[in-house]
């Protein structure tokens, strides 16, 4: 429902948590290689999802929850030479 836009929200955005990512400028040291090439790891980048309590159709009432999802997998960087 998110990703066509049919979610909707009575809450202002600024009230909801903000998610929890890892950005690629939060890489770690570079790192020298044998080679005199330089490579460094590149943090993943993840998400924490609150889905809102709600009532489902055959009037079940579910509570709200957390889902912790990674959206980009971590990685090494070959850095260009200098």
């Amino acid at each position: 429902m998110v990703n066509k836009g049919q979610l909707r929200s009575s809450v202002e955005d600024k009230t909801l948590p903000e998610p929890l990512h890892a950005s690629v400028s939060q890489s770690s040291k570079p790192i020298t290689m044998s080679d005199k090439g330089m490579i460094q790891r590149v943090q993943e980048e993840h998400l924490r999802v609150w889905i809102a309590p709600f009532q489902d159709e055959q009037g079940n009432f579910h509570e709200a929850s957390v889902v912790h999802t990674v959206m980009k997998p971590g990685y090494w960087q070959l850095l260009e030479k200098s």
